[in-house]
């Protein structure tokens, strides 16, 4: 599934595809193109042209093992964003596979993205005659760089600030934190249906989805092939990589959050024991995570937790189920709006993995970390 908005290079992303190896399956490919109603009309002109080299594309290539089904939607201004498309496009696959009777696999990838050679039949693999539920996909950044050599250094250090993030999470121990890039995951159309589908939202439509699909179970990492989104400037969603490289060409800015941060949301987390048998004083948590806790009716939530399981292994899953992802993202904002000032991204990454920095580029930091997202 393939959402496509003032996108240029989608001829790009389907050779890749076509270029990989062909899997035991077949592979549907489906296309929206969308645009709000009264959209400029530039980008009704690249969208337009959009649609046209798809369908040159399909009447130029033998396409053996795919299909493709490309689609042209004009949305209500109010709906109008990157949630409504994925909608669109996994709600058609989903009834594809209801129509066969068959619980296939829905992909998702961005018109701006290439992928590894091994891609398609990686996913296949992760899937077949096992229980996985969704996948996170490995992805990299390619290392584009202008005369001079903003966004390349501004891909670099956004890439950093996402691993750093997922495996400060990791440190703390949560159970359910995976990458959760649009471009990057993959679910089970079963499991789609059963979740509600995809949400509407203009962005973080990938995150909020995912967080829905994680705590179920049997979710996974596909580190054996590799998604190379694009690391260009956009301003089409208010967040995201396009955001973030615009930012940085204007800032040269990329922030970060403070490892201090989850260094109390460990300590509250390895608590959990404690706080089952009732013999934990909240007064000794971080006064930081004390006070979130305390906004957010904790003893209410607690009290329900404990109420609905026994055992603390059936705790500590409900309990991760109310302090999920979302829940987490706004805990880190919160001590970082109110307690832990930002610091240089390298120095969090440093005491992160407890490891000098000071003698390494960026280059080498990001591929540290992407050696160990890609061991998980």
């Amino acid at each position: 599934m393939i959402p496509s908005y003032n996108e240029t290079g989608i001829a790009d992303t389907l050779r890749s595809l076509y270029a990989c190896a062909q899997p035991n399956c077949s592979v549907h490919i489906i296309i929206v193109i969308n645009e709000p109603q009264n959209c400029e009309e530039r980008i009704t002109q690249v969208n337009q042209k959009t649609y046209k080299d798809v369908v040159s594309f399909i009447n130029n290539i033998e396409l053996q093992h795919f299909t493709i089904d490309v689609q042209y939607h004009i949305f209500p201004t109010k709906d109008a964003g990157v949630g409504l498309a994925r909608k669109i496009g996994m709600d058609t696959a989903h009834n594809i596979f209801t129509d066969i009777a068959t619980d296939g696999v829905i992909v998702n990838l961005d018109a701006d993205c290439t992928v590894s050679y091994n891609y398609l039949a990686e996913i296949e693999n992760a899937f077949y005659n096992t229980k996985t539920s969704g996948a996170s996909i490995y992805y990299e950044h390619p290392h584009l760089q202008t005369d001079t050599g903003e966004i390349y250094e501004g891909a670099v250090l956004y890439e950093i600030f996402l691993r750093y993030y997922i495996q400060a999470l990791r440190y703390a121990e949560h159970p359910y934190i995976f990458h959760t890039l649009g471009s990057c995951m993959a679910v089970r159309s079963s499991v789609y249906h059963k979740q509600g589908g995809m949400n509407k939202r203009k962005a973080g439509e990938d995150f909020y989805f995912l967080n829905k699909i994680i705590p179920l179970g049997n979710y996974k990492e596909i580190n054996t092939c590799t998604v190379y989104p694009s690391a260009r400037i956009s301003d089409r969603v208010p967040f995201g990589t396009g955001r973030a490289m615009m930012n940085w060409h204007q800032e040269q800015i990329v922030k970060q959050y403070n490892f201090a941060i989850f260094k109390d949301l460990k300590i509250f987390f390895d608590a959990l024991i404690n706080i089952y048998e009732q013999n934990f004083e909240y007064t000794q948590l971080p006064e930081p995570v004390l006070i979130f806790l305390q906004k957010n009716d904790y003893q209410l939530h607690i009290k329900e937790i404990r109420m609905h399981t026994s055992g603390f292994e059936n705790f500590r899953k409900r309990f991760f189920r109310w302090f999920d992802a979302f829940l987490c993202l706004k805990y880190v904002h919160f001590a970082r709006d109110n307690y832990y000032t930002d610091r240089g991204l390298l120095i969090d990454v440093a005491e992160l993995r407890r490891i000098d920095v000071s003698d390494k580029n960026s280059i080498e930091v990001l591929q540290m970390l992407r050696g160990i997202d890609n061991m998980k």
